[in-house]
C-alpha cells in the first residue's frame, strides 16, 4: 500500500497510518466495514469507558468540535436511557462532503 493510504475499519487494531504490508482477516463475522482513505485526519477522546475516534479528510477544526461535541451528547444520552454502550469504541468518520458515517468496533 502507498505511504500516504491508511487502511480504517471496524476493527479495534487499526493503526494510524497503517502499515505498508499487512493482512487482514474476518472469521465469523455477519458484516464488516473496510474504507482506504488518502491521509486521514484521526483524532480520538474517550467518553465514559468509551473509546472515541474521529476520522476525516478536511482539516476543519469547527466541523471536528461540533461533531465531536453531538457524539459525546448522543452517547450520555444512550447510556443514561438505554443502557450501558455495549462496545469499547466508537468511529466517526467524516467525509469529503461532511456527511458523517458512524461504525461500530465490537
Amino acid at each position: 500500500m502507498t505511504t500516504n493510504r491508511s487502511i480504517v475499519s471496524t476493527s479495534e487494531d487499526d493503526k494510524f497510518p497503517s502499515e505498508k504490508n499487512g493482512v487482514f482477516e474476518v472469521k465469523n463475522t455477519k458484516e464488516v466495514f473496510i474504507a482506504l482513505l488518502k491521509n486521514p485526519l484521526v483524532f480520538e477522546k474517550n467518553e465514559e469507558k468509551v473509546n472515541i475516534r474521529f476520522i476525516g479528510l478536511d482539516k476543519d477544526d469547527r466541523l471536528y468540535k461540533e461533531i465531536s461535541e453531538e457524539a459525546s451528547s448522543a452517547l450520555n444520552y444512550f447510556q443514561e436511557n438505554i443502557g450501558p454502550y455495549p462496545f469499547e469504541q466508537l468511529e466517526i468518520i467524516v467525509d469529503q462532503l461532511g456527511y458523517v458515517h458512524i461504525k461500530e468496533a465490537e
